[in-house]
């Protein structure tokens, strides 16, 4: 009993596509967990054209980083139990206070 791999190609729509397409504005937490494709996915959002006020990434490399921060994100030096980091968007809030409800 051997390994069997099957490779399947995936018609993808870009987020900025998706937000267009569908008048999204505003996003209040958006989770990217795409085994290892987070800066491709990250790459496809237009910043200028939608806010979001958190991002979760499973895997923030230092390319990540860099992309997030100059779209206005700060990395919140939180880590969850499964290492994925949390960003914040400076542009929307600041302070500790805009994170109370």
């Amino acid at each position: 009993m051997g390994l069997h791999v099957q490779r399947d190609f995936l018609r993808v729509t870009p987020f900025s596509t998706l937000f267009q397409r569908h008048r999204i504005q505003t996003i209040d937490l958006l989770s990217v967990d795409v085994e290892g494709a987070e800066l491709s996915v990250l790459n496809s959002i237009d910043f200028r054209a939608v806010k979001i006020r958190f991002i979760v990434v499973e895997k923030a490399t230092a390319e990540i980083n860099k992309l997030l921060y100059a779209a206005g994100f700060l990395d919140l030096d939180l880590e969850t139990r499964l290492g994925d980091r949390i960003f914040h968007n400076t542009q929307w809030f600041t302070g500790p206070q805009a994170v109370e409800r």
